[in-house]
């Protein structure tokens, strides 16, 4: 048994499009290769900001005989579909075709091969089948690839197996690191591609690049009694970001630590991509960690400066926008929610705050709700909208309202409302449990569905743009994970949210108004609009 070697090398290619581009050359060549071998092969999956490779193990010394029937165009089909079929499978004649049911058909038949005649043009058919997110020509190739492509290994133990993609012919040269290895690696066999890359500073398992990274994160750690905010995403990125890593760590200036720990989350994380640390209390530790992909001379030093550098200016610039805003009152930002557009065919987030505040009214006795907190609450849930952090960093809308609310002295009750009526965001977010987060959540979601649904915005098969799915899962689950005794048709049951309803349903809106509440259910199921049924729409596709 036999191992195939193929990498593919090119300029960097973008860490999120890494894995499955990996995995899906992986697939395509896999099961052509067990097809044509007639035989179970393992697969091991390598990549890099620079390559994509496969290893693949236990391939037979040659192919097998196999015979495949292949349907071609009808018999009045045009003379350019027949011949477009003919020169695909290069059949040279009509007598190779055989007629019948209204088609042509094509005994192919393919006679056993050296594995190494058979390899080529499976590996071609595997690379031209990949499919990219974003995909780019360069020079004059008519080629596509995620980013211009250099060089093509293939090999068949020792053996270089000549493939070709467009220009590209399968070579055993490659090239090492792109900084401390800058001279082409002839590779000598296709078992010992690893080895030759780890001398050329180059980890082409990923698997093993993250456990490389977190062994070097701990024993810088450990000495400081600090560990590691566990991050899985940010980990798997900044290990596709490089081929050699190296483990530094900055210092944060105390200054900022006075920073919501969210703000310096999202500015370390999102915009850095620095991993971050924490102390043994779980408050986060003016540390930041930096994954480099080079060794420097100095031990790193100037890499940290430069870096912590950068991370002072956006620091600096979080603590500009964090002074300014707590100067203005939560409450006084309520008017200038009027210039914000909710949805153009509904109106704005101010028109929005004022009917989610009498929905939420409505709710507030179902759940044991405080009026008067439940009114605050709507008031200030989108104000931090206007806010410059959020303006800046929009993931942050209810974190900064939560922190702005906190320090103005409201009750923790309405700051926590304002965190929570976004919640829950996806399958793995909580739902909210405090009694005045729930009636504004469940009034805010309730009051987006409605008005977009009436606006005839629902979500199709493929597109949610309003993510309406989500909102109604949401309500779903509150209403579940509270044991929470309410009537969905009930719910809508105010003026202020049928009063946003589009002229297309006027007549159902004047009829729902005069009508008592128990026969809202009846009227909402004879105009074919049951807001349980929209759910059940909803939730189609999804679970709670």
């Amino acid at each position: 048994m036999h191992t195939l070697l193929l990498e593919l090398f090119s300029e960097e290619i973008p860490a999120s499009m890494q894995h499955l581009a990996a995995q899906n050359l992986q697939q395509a060549l896999h099961a052509s290769v067990e097809q044509r071998f007639g035989v179970q092969v393992k697969t091991e999956i390598l990549y890099t900001p620079r390559r994509l490779a496969l290893l693949m193990h236990g391939i037979p010394t040659q192919t097998i005989a196999s015979s495949e029937e292949i349907r071609g165009p009808r018999l009045d089909a045009p003379e350019a579909a027949l011949s477009g079929f003919m020169r695909k499978y290069n059949i040279r004649s009509t007598e190779e075709l055989v007629q019948r049911d209204g088609f042509y058909y094509h005994q192919r038949r393919q006679l056993a091969e050296p594995a190494a005649k058979g390899l080529p043009t499976l590996v071609e058919a595997a690379i031209a089948a990949l499919v990219w997110p974003k995909s780019m020509r360069w020079g004059a190739y008519k080629i596509r690839w995620v980013r211009p492509l250099h060089s093509i290994i293939c090999m068949l133990d020792d053996e270089v197996i000549p493939a070709q993609y467009g220009p590209l012919t399968a070579s055993n040269q490659t090239s090492g690191h792109r900084f401390l290895h800058q001279s082409n690696i002839t590779i000598s066999s296709a078992t010992s591609y690893k080895d030759q890359l780890q001398q050329a500073y180059v980890i082409c398992d990923s698997k093993e690049r993250q456990a490389t990274i977190l062994s070097a994160i701990d024993a810088l750690l450990k000495p400081l009694q600090l560990s590691l905010i566990k991050d899985e995403d940010l980990l798997t990125e900044v290990s596709g970001l490089v081929e050699y890593p190296v483990v530094l760590l900055g210092t944060i200036p105390e200054e900022f630590m006075a920073l919501p720990p969210e703000v310096l989350i999202t500015t370390l994380r999102n915009n850095q991509k620095y991993l971050m640390t924490c102390a043994p209390d779980g408050a986060l530790a003016p540390y930041f960690i930096i994954v480099s992909n080079n060794k420097a001379a100095d031990g790193g030093k100037q890499i940290i400066a430069g870096n912590r550098k950068v991370l002072v200016a956006r620091l600096s610039d979080a603590m500009f926008f964090y002074e300014q805003d707590r100067k203005q009152p939560l409450i006084s930002r309520l008017d200038a929610l009027k210039n914000i557009t909710f949805q153009e065919k509904i109106g704005s987030v101010y028109e929005k705050v004022i009917a989610t505040k009498e929905l939420a009214n409505n709710i507030a006795p179902l759940v044991g709700a405080g009026p008067k907190l439940v009114d605050r609450a709507c008031e200030l849930a989108k104000a931090d909208l206007t806010t410059s952090m959020v303006k800046e960093f929009p993931e942050l809308q209810g974190i900064m309202g939560y922190h702005y609310a906190i320090s103005e002295g409201e009750p923790e009750a309405i700051a926590l409302a304002v965190l929570e009526h976004y919640k829950p965001l996806g399958p793995s977010d909580y739902a909210p449990k405090n009694p005045v987060s729930i009636a504004v959540a469940l009034a805010d979601k309730i009051y987006t569905i409605t008005c977009m649904f009436a606006a005839d915005l629902k979500p199709t098969g493929s597109k949610d743009p309003y993510a309406l799915r989500r909102a109604a899962i949401g309500i779903i689950r509150i209403i579940l994970e509270n044991n929470l005794d309410l009537q969905l048709s009930t719910l809508i049951n105010s003026p202020e949210v049928l009063a946003f309803i589009t002229e297309r349903f006027k007549v159902i809106c004047k009829e729902m108004l005069s009508s008592t509440p128990e026969n809202i259910g009846t009227l909402l199921a004879e105009s074919g609009h049951d807001l349980n049924a929209v759910f059940a729409s909803l939730k189609h596709n999804d679970s709670v």
